[in-house]
């Protein structure tokens, strides 16, 4: 304000104590990229021109700061998995040395097989998936299936029921007694009436009998099927890329140990394909199981105490006698003839007992195949 009322000629003179004012009290003490003595801030006709960079300070443009013209590429780790540059280094996943420590490059899956996949061998069905395959994909069996038959318990009989005689040999003589050579031999067998017009003698033997008999028992023990190995396979996505192997994948590593193999699986029963997968390994997802034990079978034994009706003149005739078995009857002197008439009357003495026991059959059978192919082990 000084200049107000001062000549031109006179400014010259005093404009440094005004433009020493305007830094001191009216200008800014420093500019916004640093500090030091301005020596272009406002100027007169043969000044500096404004918008002069502050000595010691640093321009927007400088390395240190950002440009406003546009946005700096922005560099993401790298992940391994997606097939894609991430920090832009010009290589992708395994490719990348980003990668080399945490995966590895496997030869992809041929068409109509899933993988790879890693999987764990043993007898322990409880193995958790690894940190870096977690995807449970398949538990199943491997090797043969342990099934031993069932074991039978012992059978038991029920005491017999409704025993009766139920088979009688005749034997039929010309003469009066059973022990003549002269004597013609008959011999029939069966229940039933049985009647002779004209016998000499007639000698009648029982030769077995009947009853209903119970059986208990035979009840199968059966042990688990199991087969010699378990299998646990675990799989990893998504899949990288990166690889120089033909149509390889980038996949994380695996502790070697616990998780030996790298393989490919199929459902059903199949040859490995042609190429890197060739170790095959037959898994089973099930079995079936149709181990039982037959039935226990009870049969009567001994033949009991049978008496045989005898009736003269014919078969509807009042009986005559009780003949027990082994008697020789004379029967010359029956009147129209003999009749022998076996019933089903009750007999005491007959019992029973096992005639078959229990017997193991069956089997536990695979069913659901999976076919894994691996890497050979080197």
């Amino acid at each position: 304000m000084f200049a107000f009322f001062l000549g031109w000629g006179d400014a010259r003179a005093v404009g440094p104590v005004v433009f020493a004012l305007l830094s001191a009290g009216c200008g800014p003490s420093a500019g916004p990229y640093g500090g030091g003595e301005a020596t272009g801030g406002a100027a007169g006709m043969g000044g500096a021109g404004a918008g002069s960079v502050a000595e010691g300070g640093s321009s927007p443009t400088d390395d240190g700061g950002s440009s406003s013209s546009g946005a700096p590429f922005d560099p993401q780790p790298e992940r391994c998995d997606n097939g894609i540059d991430d920090d832009g280094n010009g290589l992708t996943d395994c490719a990348d040395p980003a990668c080399t420590e945490g995966y590895r490059c496997l030869p992809a899956a041929p068409k109509g097989w899933d993988g790879p996949k890693v999987m764990h061998l043993d007898d322990d069905l409880s193995v958790a998936c690894p940190s870096t395959w977690p995807d449970l994909a398949l538990r199943a069996g491997a090797g043969e299936l342990d099934a031993p038959p069932a074991e039978c318990a012992a059978c038991d009989c029920d005491e017999p029921a409704d025993a009766y005689c139920s088979e009688f040999t005749y034997e039929t003589y010309q003469g009066p007694s059973c022990d003549g050579p002269w004597g013609l031999k008959t011999k029939v067998n069966g229940i039933g009436c049985i009647y002779w017009t004209k016998p000499g003698a007639i000698k009648i033997t029982h030769t077995k009998s009947n009853a209903s008999c119970g059986a208990s028992g035979g009840a199968p023990t059966v042990t688990s099927a199991q087969f010699e190995q378990e299998a646990t396979i675990c799989s990893a996505a998504p899949l990288g890329g990166g690889c120089d192997l033909d149509a390889g994948v980038c996949v994380p590593k695996v502790d070697s140990a616990a998780w030996p193999l790298h393989c490919i699986s199929r459902t059903g029963d199949k040859a490995c394909p042609s190429g890197a997968y060739s170790e095959r390994h037959l898994l089973h997802e099930a079995f079936d199981d149709t181990r039982d034990c037959t039935g226990c079978v009870c049969e009567p034994t001994g033949l009991g105490a049978c008496a045989v009706p005898i009736t003269e003149g014919g078969c509807n005739q009042s009986v005559k006698s009780l003949v027990t078995s082994g008697t020789c009857v004379d029967a010359s002197n029956f009147v129209g003839g003999i009749a022998v008439v076996p019933n089903k009357a009750t007999v005491p003495g007959v019992g029973c007992a096992v005639s078959q026991a229990a017997q193991p059959n069956g089997e536990a059978k695979p069913k659901l195949p999976v076919t894994v192919c691996c890497l050979p082990l080197t």
